[in-house]
């Protein structure tokens, strides 16, 4: 304020009682109509005059060029006027673009701050103030907000207003995002209708952490997987809480989900167990889900985590049923686990050959004519014999042994061609293989690759 503007004021506060309170009043009026008065000062003056107003009044007052302060006086008015009192301002807004394109953006916040729930009862005066403000450079943001309470209050948003909405939504506040989005109609079907205008699934991810996770819960199947499946495309981890969404419908039995799911497990492995760590410890645990997502939890990165859901598969018995891929290699790992103590004696710079045939025998005891034991033992003894002197013949002669009682003659034979002298027992090799070749059918390996993968990754944690 202006030093003249300044001394009036105090002038009005030093001889008030000699004038009349329609002379104070008309005097505040008119320094509250002055551009020299600042805006803040101009609201403390309408404060004072305005309690004697209507809202004809204070419409004709804004509305007209008398004043250099419009807004100052909207302001003032929604101070002191009743609830009732803002539900005619609101409506003068709707109609007035100059309130969206003249005022400045503190005034309409402050404005918006003013008339709370009562704006967002209002739809069309947030329709009318986006309109204006999506265009003016520094009010995008406010009418990106516009545009979201007004969908949340049930307002449907044209192609232009969705699109500007998705530009903007990564800016707006997070907690206020969610919370404006669990008070109205269902969010998932405001990213529907994103996805029709054409929004990118990418983006679309990445708002995730502005919605609630009932939102989030809600999405089609089809959309879900195609936001995993941009995220991934980007090697950039997925929100939890869409792997989480995924699982638990993956393991309702939704065969469809699963398929879509699987291209994205396969080029990004890690996600297997991400997904099954969801649910690994449910009751019933959806088998087809586990077949399908299990070939890619043993190329899992991290050991750690791929050896957690294994042994927590383990524990499902209706899993090790049968002589599947699945229930082999979750025995085997079963058996593998139960002894890790042996193991380490493996991983010695030096092994001593009676621990090494120690081992073998306690495991050929424990496999109880499993065969994919024996086979699991084949891949341990294969990499023994790999780490050893070719002159110590005990790993090859063990691994000679067990590849005859698991009735894979071929490789029994290339191991005896390699070492002539072979013996077991006392008894030459090659009577001993033939004494297997007249007892069971000759068969070849199963699942060789899953448990070489089941031993360096057991291996990983010795």
């Amino acid at each position: 304020m202006s030093w003249g503007l300044k001394r009036l004021r105090a002038l009005i506060g030093q001889h008030r009682d000699l004038l009349t309170e329609q002379q104070v009043t008309e005097i505040q009026l008119r320094l509250a109509r002055l551009a020299e008065t600042s805006s803040q000062e101009a609201q403390s003056l309408y404060r004072k005059i305005l309690s004697s107003w209507q809202w004809s009044d204070i419409e004709e007052e804004i509305s007209t060029s008398r004043t250099a302060h419009p807004d100052a006086a909207a302001l003032a008015w929604l101070d002191i006027a009743p609830t009732s009192g803002h539900e005619p301002l609101l409506k003068w807004m709707a109609d007035q673009p100059d309130t969206w394109t003249r005022w400045p953006l503190k005034t309409i916040r402050a404005l918006e701050g003013r008339l709370g729930t009562a704006l967002d009862s209002s739809p069309q005066v947030l329709l009318a103030g986006a309109h204006h403000l999506m265009a003016q450079s520094g009010k995008e943001i406010l009418a990106a907000e516009f545009l979201l309470r007004a969908w949340v209050a049930g307002a449907p948003l044209s192609s232009s207003q969705l699109t500007h909405l998705a530009n903007f939504l990564r800016q707006l506040p997070p907690d206020w995002c969610r919370k404006q989005l669990e008070s109205g109609t269902d969010a998932s079907e405001l990213l529907q209708e994103m996805k029709e205008i054409g929004c990118d699934p990418g983006q679309m991810t990445s708002w995730i952490p502005l919605l609630p996770p009932s939102t989030i819960r809600k999405l089609p199947d089809d959309l879900m997987v195609e936001m995993l499946e941009a995220t991934t495309s980007r090697n950039a981890s997925p929100p939890t809480i869409l792997l989480e969404t995924i699982a638990i419908r993956m393991n309702a039995g939704n065969q469809v989900l699963l398929n879509q799911t699987a291209p994205a497990v396969a080029k990004h492995p890690h996600l297997a167990a991400r997904i099954l760590q969801v649910v690994v410890d449910r009751d019933p645990l959806w088998p087809e889900m586990v077949q399908v997502l299990f070939p890619y939890l043993l190329q899992d990165p991290n050991p750690t985590t791929a050896a957690d859901v294994l042994d927590r598969l383990t524990t499902h018995p209706g899993l090790l049923q049968g002589n599947d891929r699945l229930a082999c290699c979750l025995d085997n790992w079963r058996a593998l686990r139960e002894e890790m103590d042996s193991w380490r004696h493996l991983k010695k710079p030096r092994i001593e050959g009676n621990v090494l045939v120690e081992i073998v025998n306690r495991w050929i005891k424990n496999a109880q004519d499993k065969l994919h034991r024996l086979d699991m033992l084949v891949v341990i003894l294969e990499e023994v014999e790999r780490r050893s002197p070719f002159t110590w013949l005990t790993p090859a002669s063990l691994l000679f042994q067990i590849l005859c009682q698991a009735s894979r003659f071929a490789e029994a034979q290339t191991v005896l061609t390699d070492h002539p002298d072979l013996s077991v027992r006392g008894q030459s090799a090659p009577e001993y293989l033939q004494s297997w070749k007249a007892r069971v059918p000759e068969r070849a390996a199963r699942f060789e690759d899953e448990f070489q993968r089941l031993w360096r990754l057991l291996s990983s944690l010795l």
